[in-house]
């Protein structure tokens, strides 16, 4: 489970913020490639089908999230490269839209490396519509079903948001075997059912929506101050969905810098989720590696990372859950280094908590 929802600060700037609720054990990396890395569209591990990166690349990797044998410098879940191009990667299980195949043939592409082509040819969403309709017409885009013990399959799939600096946003979703569907974004991503789907349900919340003034409760000064009563609780995907529209309608623009990553900071503190809050029943032979679970076969999701990206400043901001201390890395400072550069995001050298004495 994941959220993502994109702002515009009052200069125009583009603050894009995310949660990650994997269900198991993270242990992800921030990565540097440098321009001319070779990146490969099959993931693990294969050579078959590699393509130099045109551009500097900053983003979160799986690093040791499915495991040592998953863990690619380029397999990424989100992040922005040199032209502020941006993609975030998120959980979309489609059984019947995928294609799914016991070995990926050399021209293959695999859908969880998507976000990462994307990336590495591109900087702008035109050349992205260009990239992946090309592809479309060779149906392409596939999912490995197992690697050893590692089980890829439908259950392992992403749909991606991709944001420009402009902000101008565009969604890639397997909806058709061998093919991603190009749909105009408003930058807002959840999790299934499919995009199309959550645009729809907004209509249901149109009231509330074209109403972001706060009201009141009972329509009494005695109740104080109250917005949003109508919107849905829960965790659900289209739940998020519908909330995070509402923030992103509601909140006050911005000033540029440091206010409008607070701003996204406090957004989506609103989409953490609790440890125990949400889970699924899983049978033992279908619990991932490195699993979170709580009980016997109950598979557990928490708000592992937040991670905010400055697409106008190219800058990247991470929190965890055992550190709530936002750390930071501008991308600018790297664009002419020359190897993979990395750190792992549960480095626990930044503050949680100052001591103050009077």
């Amino acid at each position: 489970m994941c959220t993502s929802i994109t702002i515009k600060n009052k200069q125009d700037g583009v603050i894009i913020g995310r949660t990650e609720e994997f269900g198991m054990i993270y242990n992800n990396d921030i990565v540097i490639l440098p321009k001319g890395f070779m990146m490969s569209k099959q993931i693990p591990f294969s050579n078959k089908n590699q393509e130099k990166s045109k551009y500097v690349i900053i983003a979160e990797n799986v690093g040791g999230l499915f495991g040592e044998e998953m863990g690619m410098d380029d397999f990424l879940l989100d992040g922005f490269n040199s032209e502020g191009l941006a993609m975030s990667g998120l959980f979309f299980p489609q059984d019947n839209a995928v294609d799914v195949v016991e070995q990926l043939s050399d021209e293959d592409i695999s859908i969880v490396n998507v976000g990462a082509m994307v990336l590495a040819q591109c900087k702008s969403i035109e050349e992205v519509i260009t990239l992946i309709e090309n592809i479309n017409k060779k149906k392409l885009f596939k999912t490995q079903a197992k690697l050893g013990n590692i089980n890829l399959g439908s259950g392992m799939i992403c749909h991606f948001t991709i944001t420009d600096r402009l902000g101008r946003n565009i969604i890639l979703e397997p909806t058709i075997k061998g093919e991603l569907k190009i749909i105009e974004g408003i930058g807002i991503m959840t999790n299934s059912p499919s995009y199309d789907f959550h645009l729809k349900s907004l209509g249901e919340y149109a009231n509330v929506l074209a109403q972001p003034a706060a009201k009141n409760i009972m329509g009494t000064k005695s109740w104080g101050l109250a917005g949003g009563e109508a919107l849905p609780s829960g965790t659900s995907p289209n739940a998020r969905f519908i909330r995070a529209k509402y923030y992103q309608s509601i909140i006050q623009v911005p000033k540029e810098g440091i206010e409008s990553i607070i701003l996204m900071e406090r957004i989506m503190n609103n989409f953490d989720i609790l440890p125990g809050f949400a889970y699924i029943n899983l049978p033992k032979e279908h619990m991932p590696i490195n699993a979170v679970e709580s009980g016997e076969g109950h598979l557990t999701a928490h708000t592992d990372h937040t991670i905010i990206k400055d697409l106008d400043n190219l800058t990247i901001y991470w929190k965890d859950w055992n550190n709530q201390t936002l750390r930071y890395i501008n991308l600018n400072d790297y664009l002419n280094i020359e190897e993979v550069k990395k750190i792992n995001m549960l480095s626990d050298n930044a503050l949680k908590a100052v001591e103050i004495k009077l």
